[in-house]
């Protein structure tokens, strides 16, 4: 597979966690993992007013989860298995404002969520855990309506692209498309599957 999580490096033929300097893997391991983890939000659309406030209660409450005093044990096991959970794909960690790629994180947000659980039962008062809770809870959500905004958008264009070559297609008897960007706004465009994407609207072979 080539080392671990199977990438290995285009020029070298080592893998990509060996082929990283000392700045590669404090960028990617100390600061895009956890900002993406913490704050999962696609900018390359500005967020929305209710967001932004969500975003600002969320601040603070992550600021008082950092303070509470939880089991250092449990919390220490979190921010290793984060760790070693993003190791196998260090080499593709320095993700964007955009988030694409931040499918590599699956697992490692594992670990986050673990924090956030242990962090938030530590504190005494119910009143005070449930809207920590409630914050963090909402927060997420808004963020992953935000982001799926941004994916119906650039799903319908890809469905109005393809609609478009399709007709071009039935008139002039086979059409050639060149030069589509391979995503738009971290969400992945037409990279692959423009040809299959003609042929369903049209019935025709396209090139």
């Amino acid at each position: 597979l080539g080392g671990i999580g199977g990438y290995r490096g285009p020029v070298t033929g080592k893998p990509e966690i060996l082929q990283m300097g000392v700045i590669g893997w404090v960028k990617a391991m100390v600061l895009r993992v956890w900002a993406i983890l913490y704050f999962p939000i696609n900018w390359s659309t500005q967020p929305e007013l209710w967001l932004a406030l969500l975003l600002g209660l969320y601040v603070v409450s992550l600021v008082l989860l950092s303070q509470c005093s939880s089991d250092g044990r449990s919390r220490r096991f979190a921010l290793a298995f984060t760790f070693l959970a993003s190791l196998p794909a260090v080499g593709l960690l320095l993700i964007g404002p955009d988030l694409q790629k931040a499918r590599l994180l699956y697992l490692p947000s594992v670990g986050y969520c673990f924090w956030a659980a242990v962090s938030t039962e530590a504190i005494r008062k119910p009143w005070v855990r449930w809207s920590i809770a409630a914050t963090v809870l909402c927060f997420h959500i808004a963020a992953l309506e935000h982001n799926l905004s941004i994916w119906r958008h650039v799903s319908s264009i890809a469905n109005r692209t393809c609609a478009s070559a399709a007709a071009q297609t039935a008139n002039a008897k086979g059409v050639a498309v060149a030069a589509l960007p391979e995503s738009i706004n971290g969400v992945y465009f037409f990279a692959n599957g423009f040809a299959e994407c003609v042929e369903m609207h049209s019935r025709l072979p396209a090139k």
